[in-house]
């Protein structure tokens, strides 16, 4: 059972490297991993995290499986702003 979140990356961020959440997570991951804590879900997908960044050919063939991910989700936290 996992959440998805949809939203837009803003322009500066940088993508993550690692195994790790960095510090400097956005506003709106920190809010979505409240909601999924307190829905007691136990994953949030994230793409930035969820996906390799650094990989061009991986990153194309996961996001071509995307619908699949969002309709797998137990839920899809939006942040339309």
């Amino acid at each position: 059972k996992y959440a998805a979140l949809s939203y837009v990356w803003g322009l500066v961020e940088e993508a993550p490297s690692g195994e790790q959440l960095p510090d400097n997570v956005p506003l709106v991951i920190k809010d979505a991993l409240k909601i999924v804590q307190e829905l007691d879900i136990g994953y949030l997908w994230v793409d930035r995290y969820c996906i390799d960044q650094t990989d061009e050919v991986d990153k194309a063939a996961q996001f071509k499986q995307m619908d699949a991910v969002y309709s797998s989700a137990y839920i899809t936290i939006f942040a339309a702003a």
